[in-house]
């Protein structure tokens, strides 16, 4: 399978098996490889970015890559 920004993978448990509430998976750009041009086409390269079931249902209810950018301005 191939996995594009914005997709989400619904994984029902803890990412790290402990009691996190990040259970779940959204891709975002990789903010340091970006995208590379090659002579056979571009390479997306994407992030991994655990999420909560409520960030989850953000993301089926709205996208994903809307999700990623509120995240993205959270303060640290």
């Amino acid at each position: 399978s191939m996995f594009c920004v914005g997709d989400h993978v619904s994984w029902h448990c803890p990412l790290d098996n402990s009691e996190s509430r990040v259970q779940h998976m959204l891709m975002g750009e990789d903010p340091q490889l970006g995208n590379v041009e090659t002579p056979n086409g571009l390479v997306q390269f994407v992030q991994i970015v655990g999420i909560t079931s409520e960030e989850l249902r953000a993301t089926q209810h709205w996208n994903g890559v809307g999700v990623l950018d509120i995240i993205r301005r959270l303060p640290g």
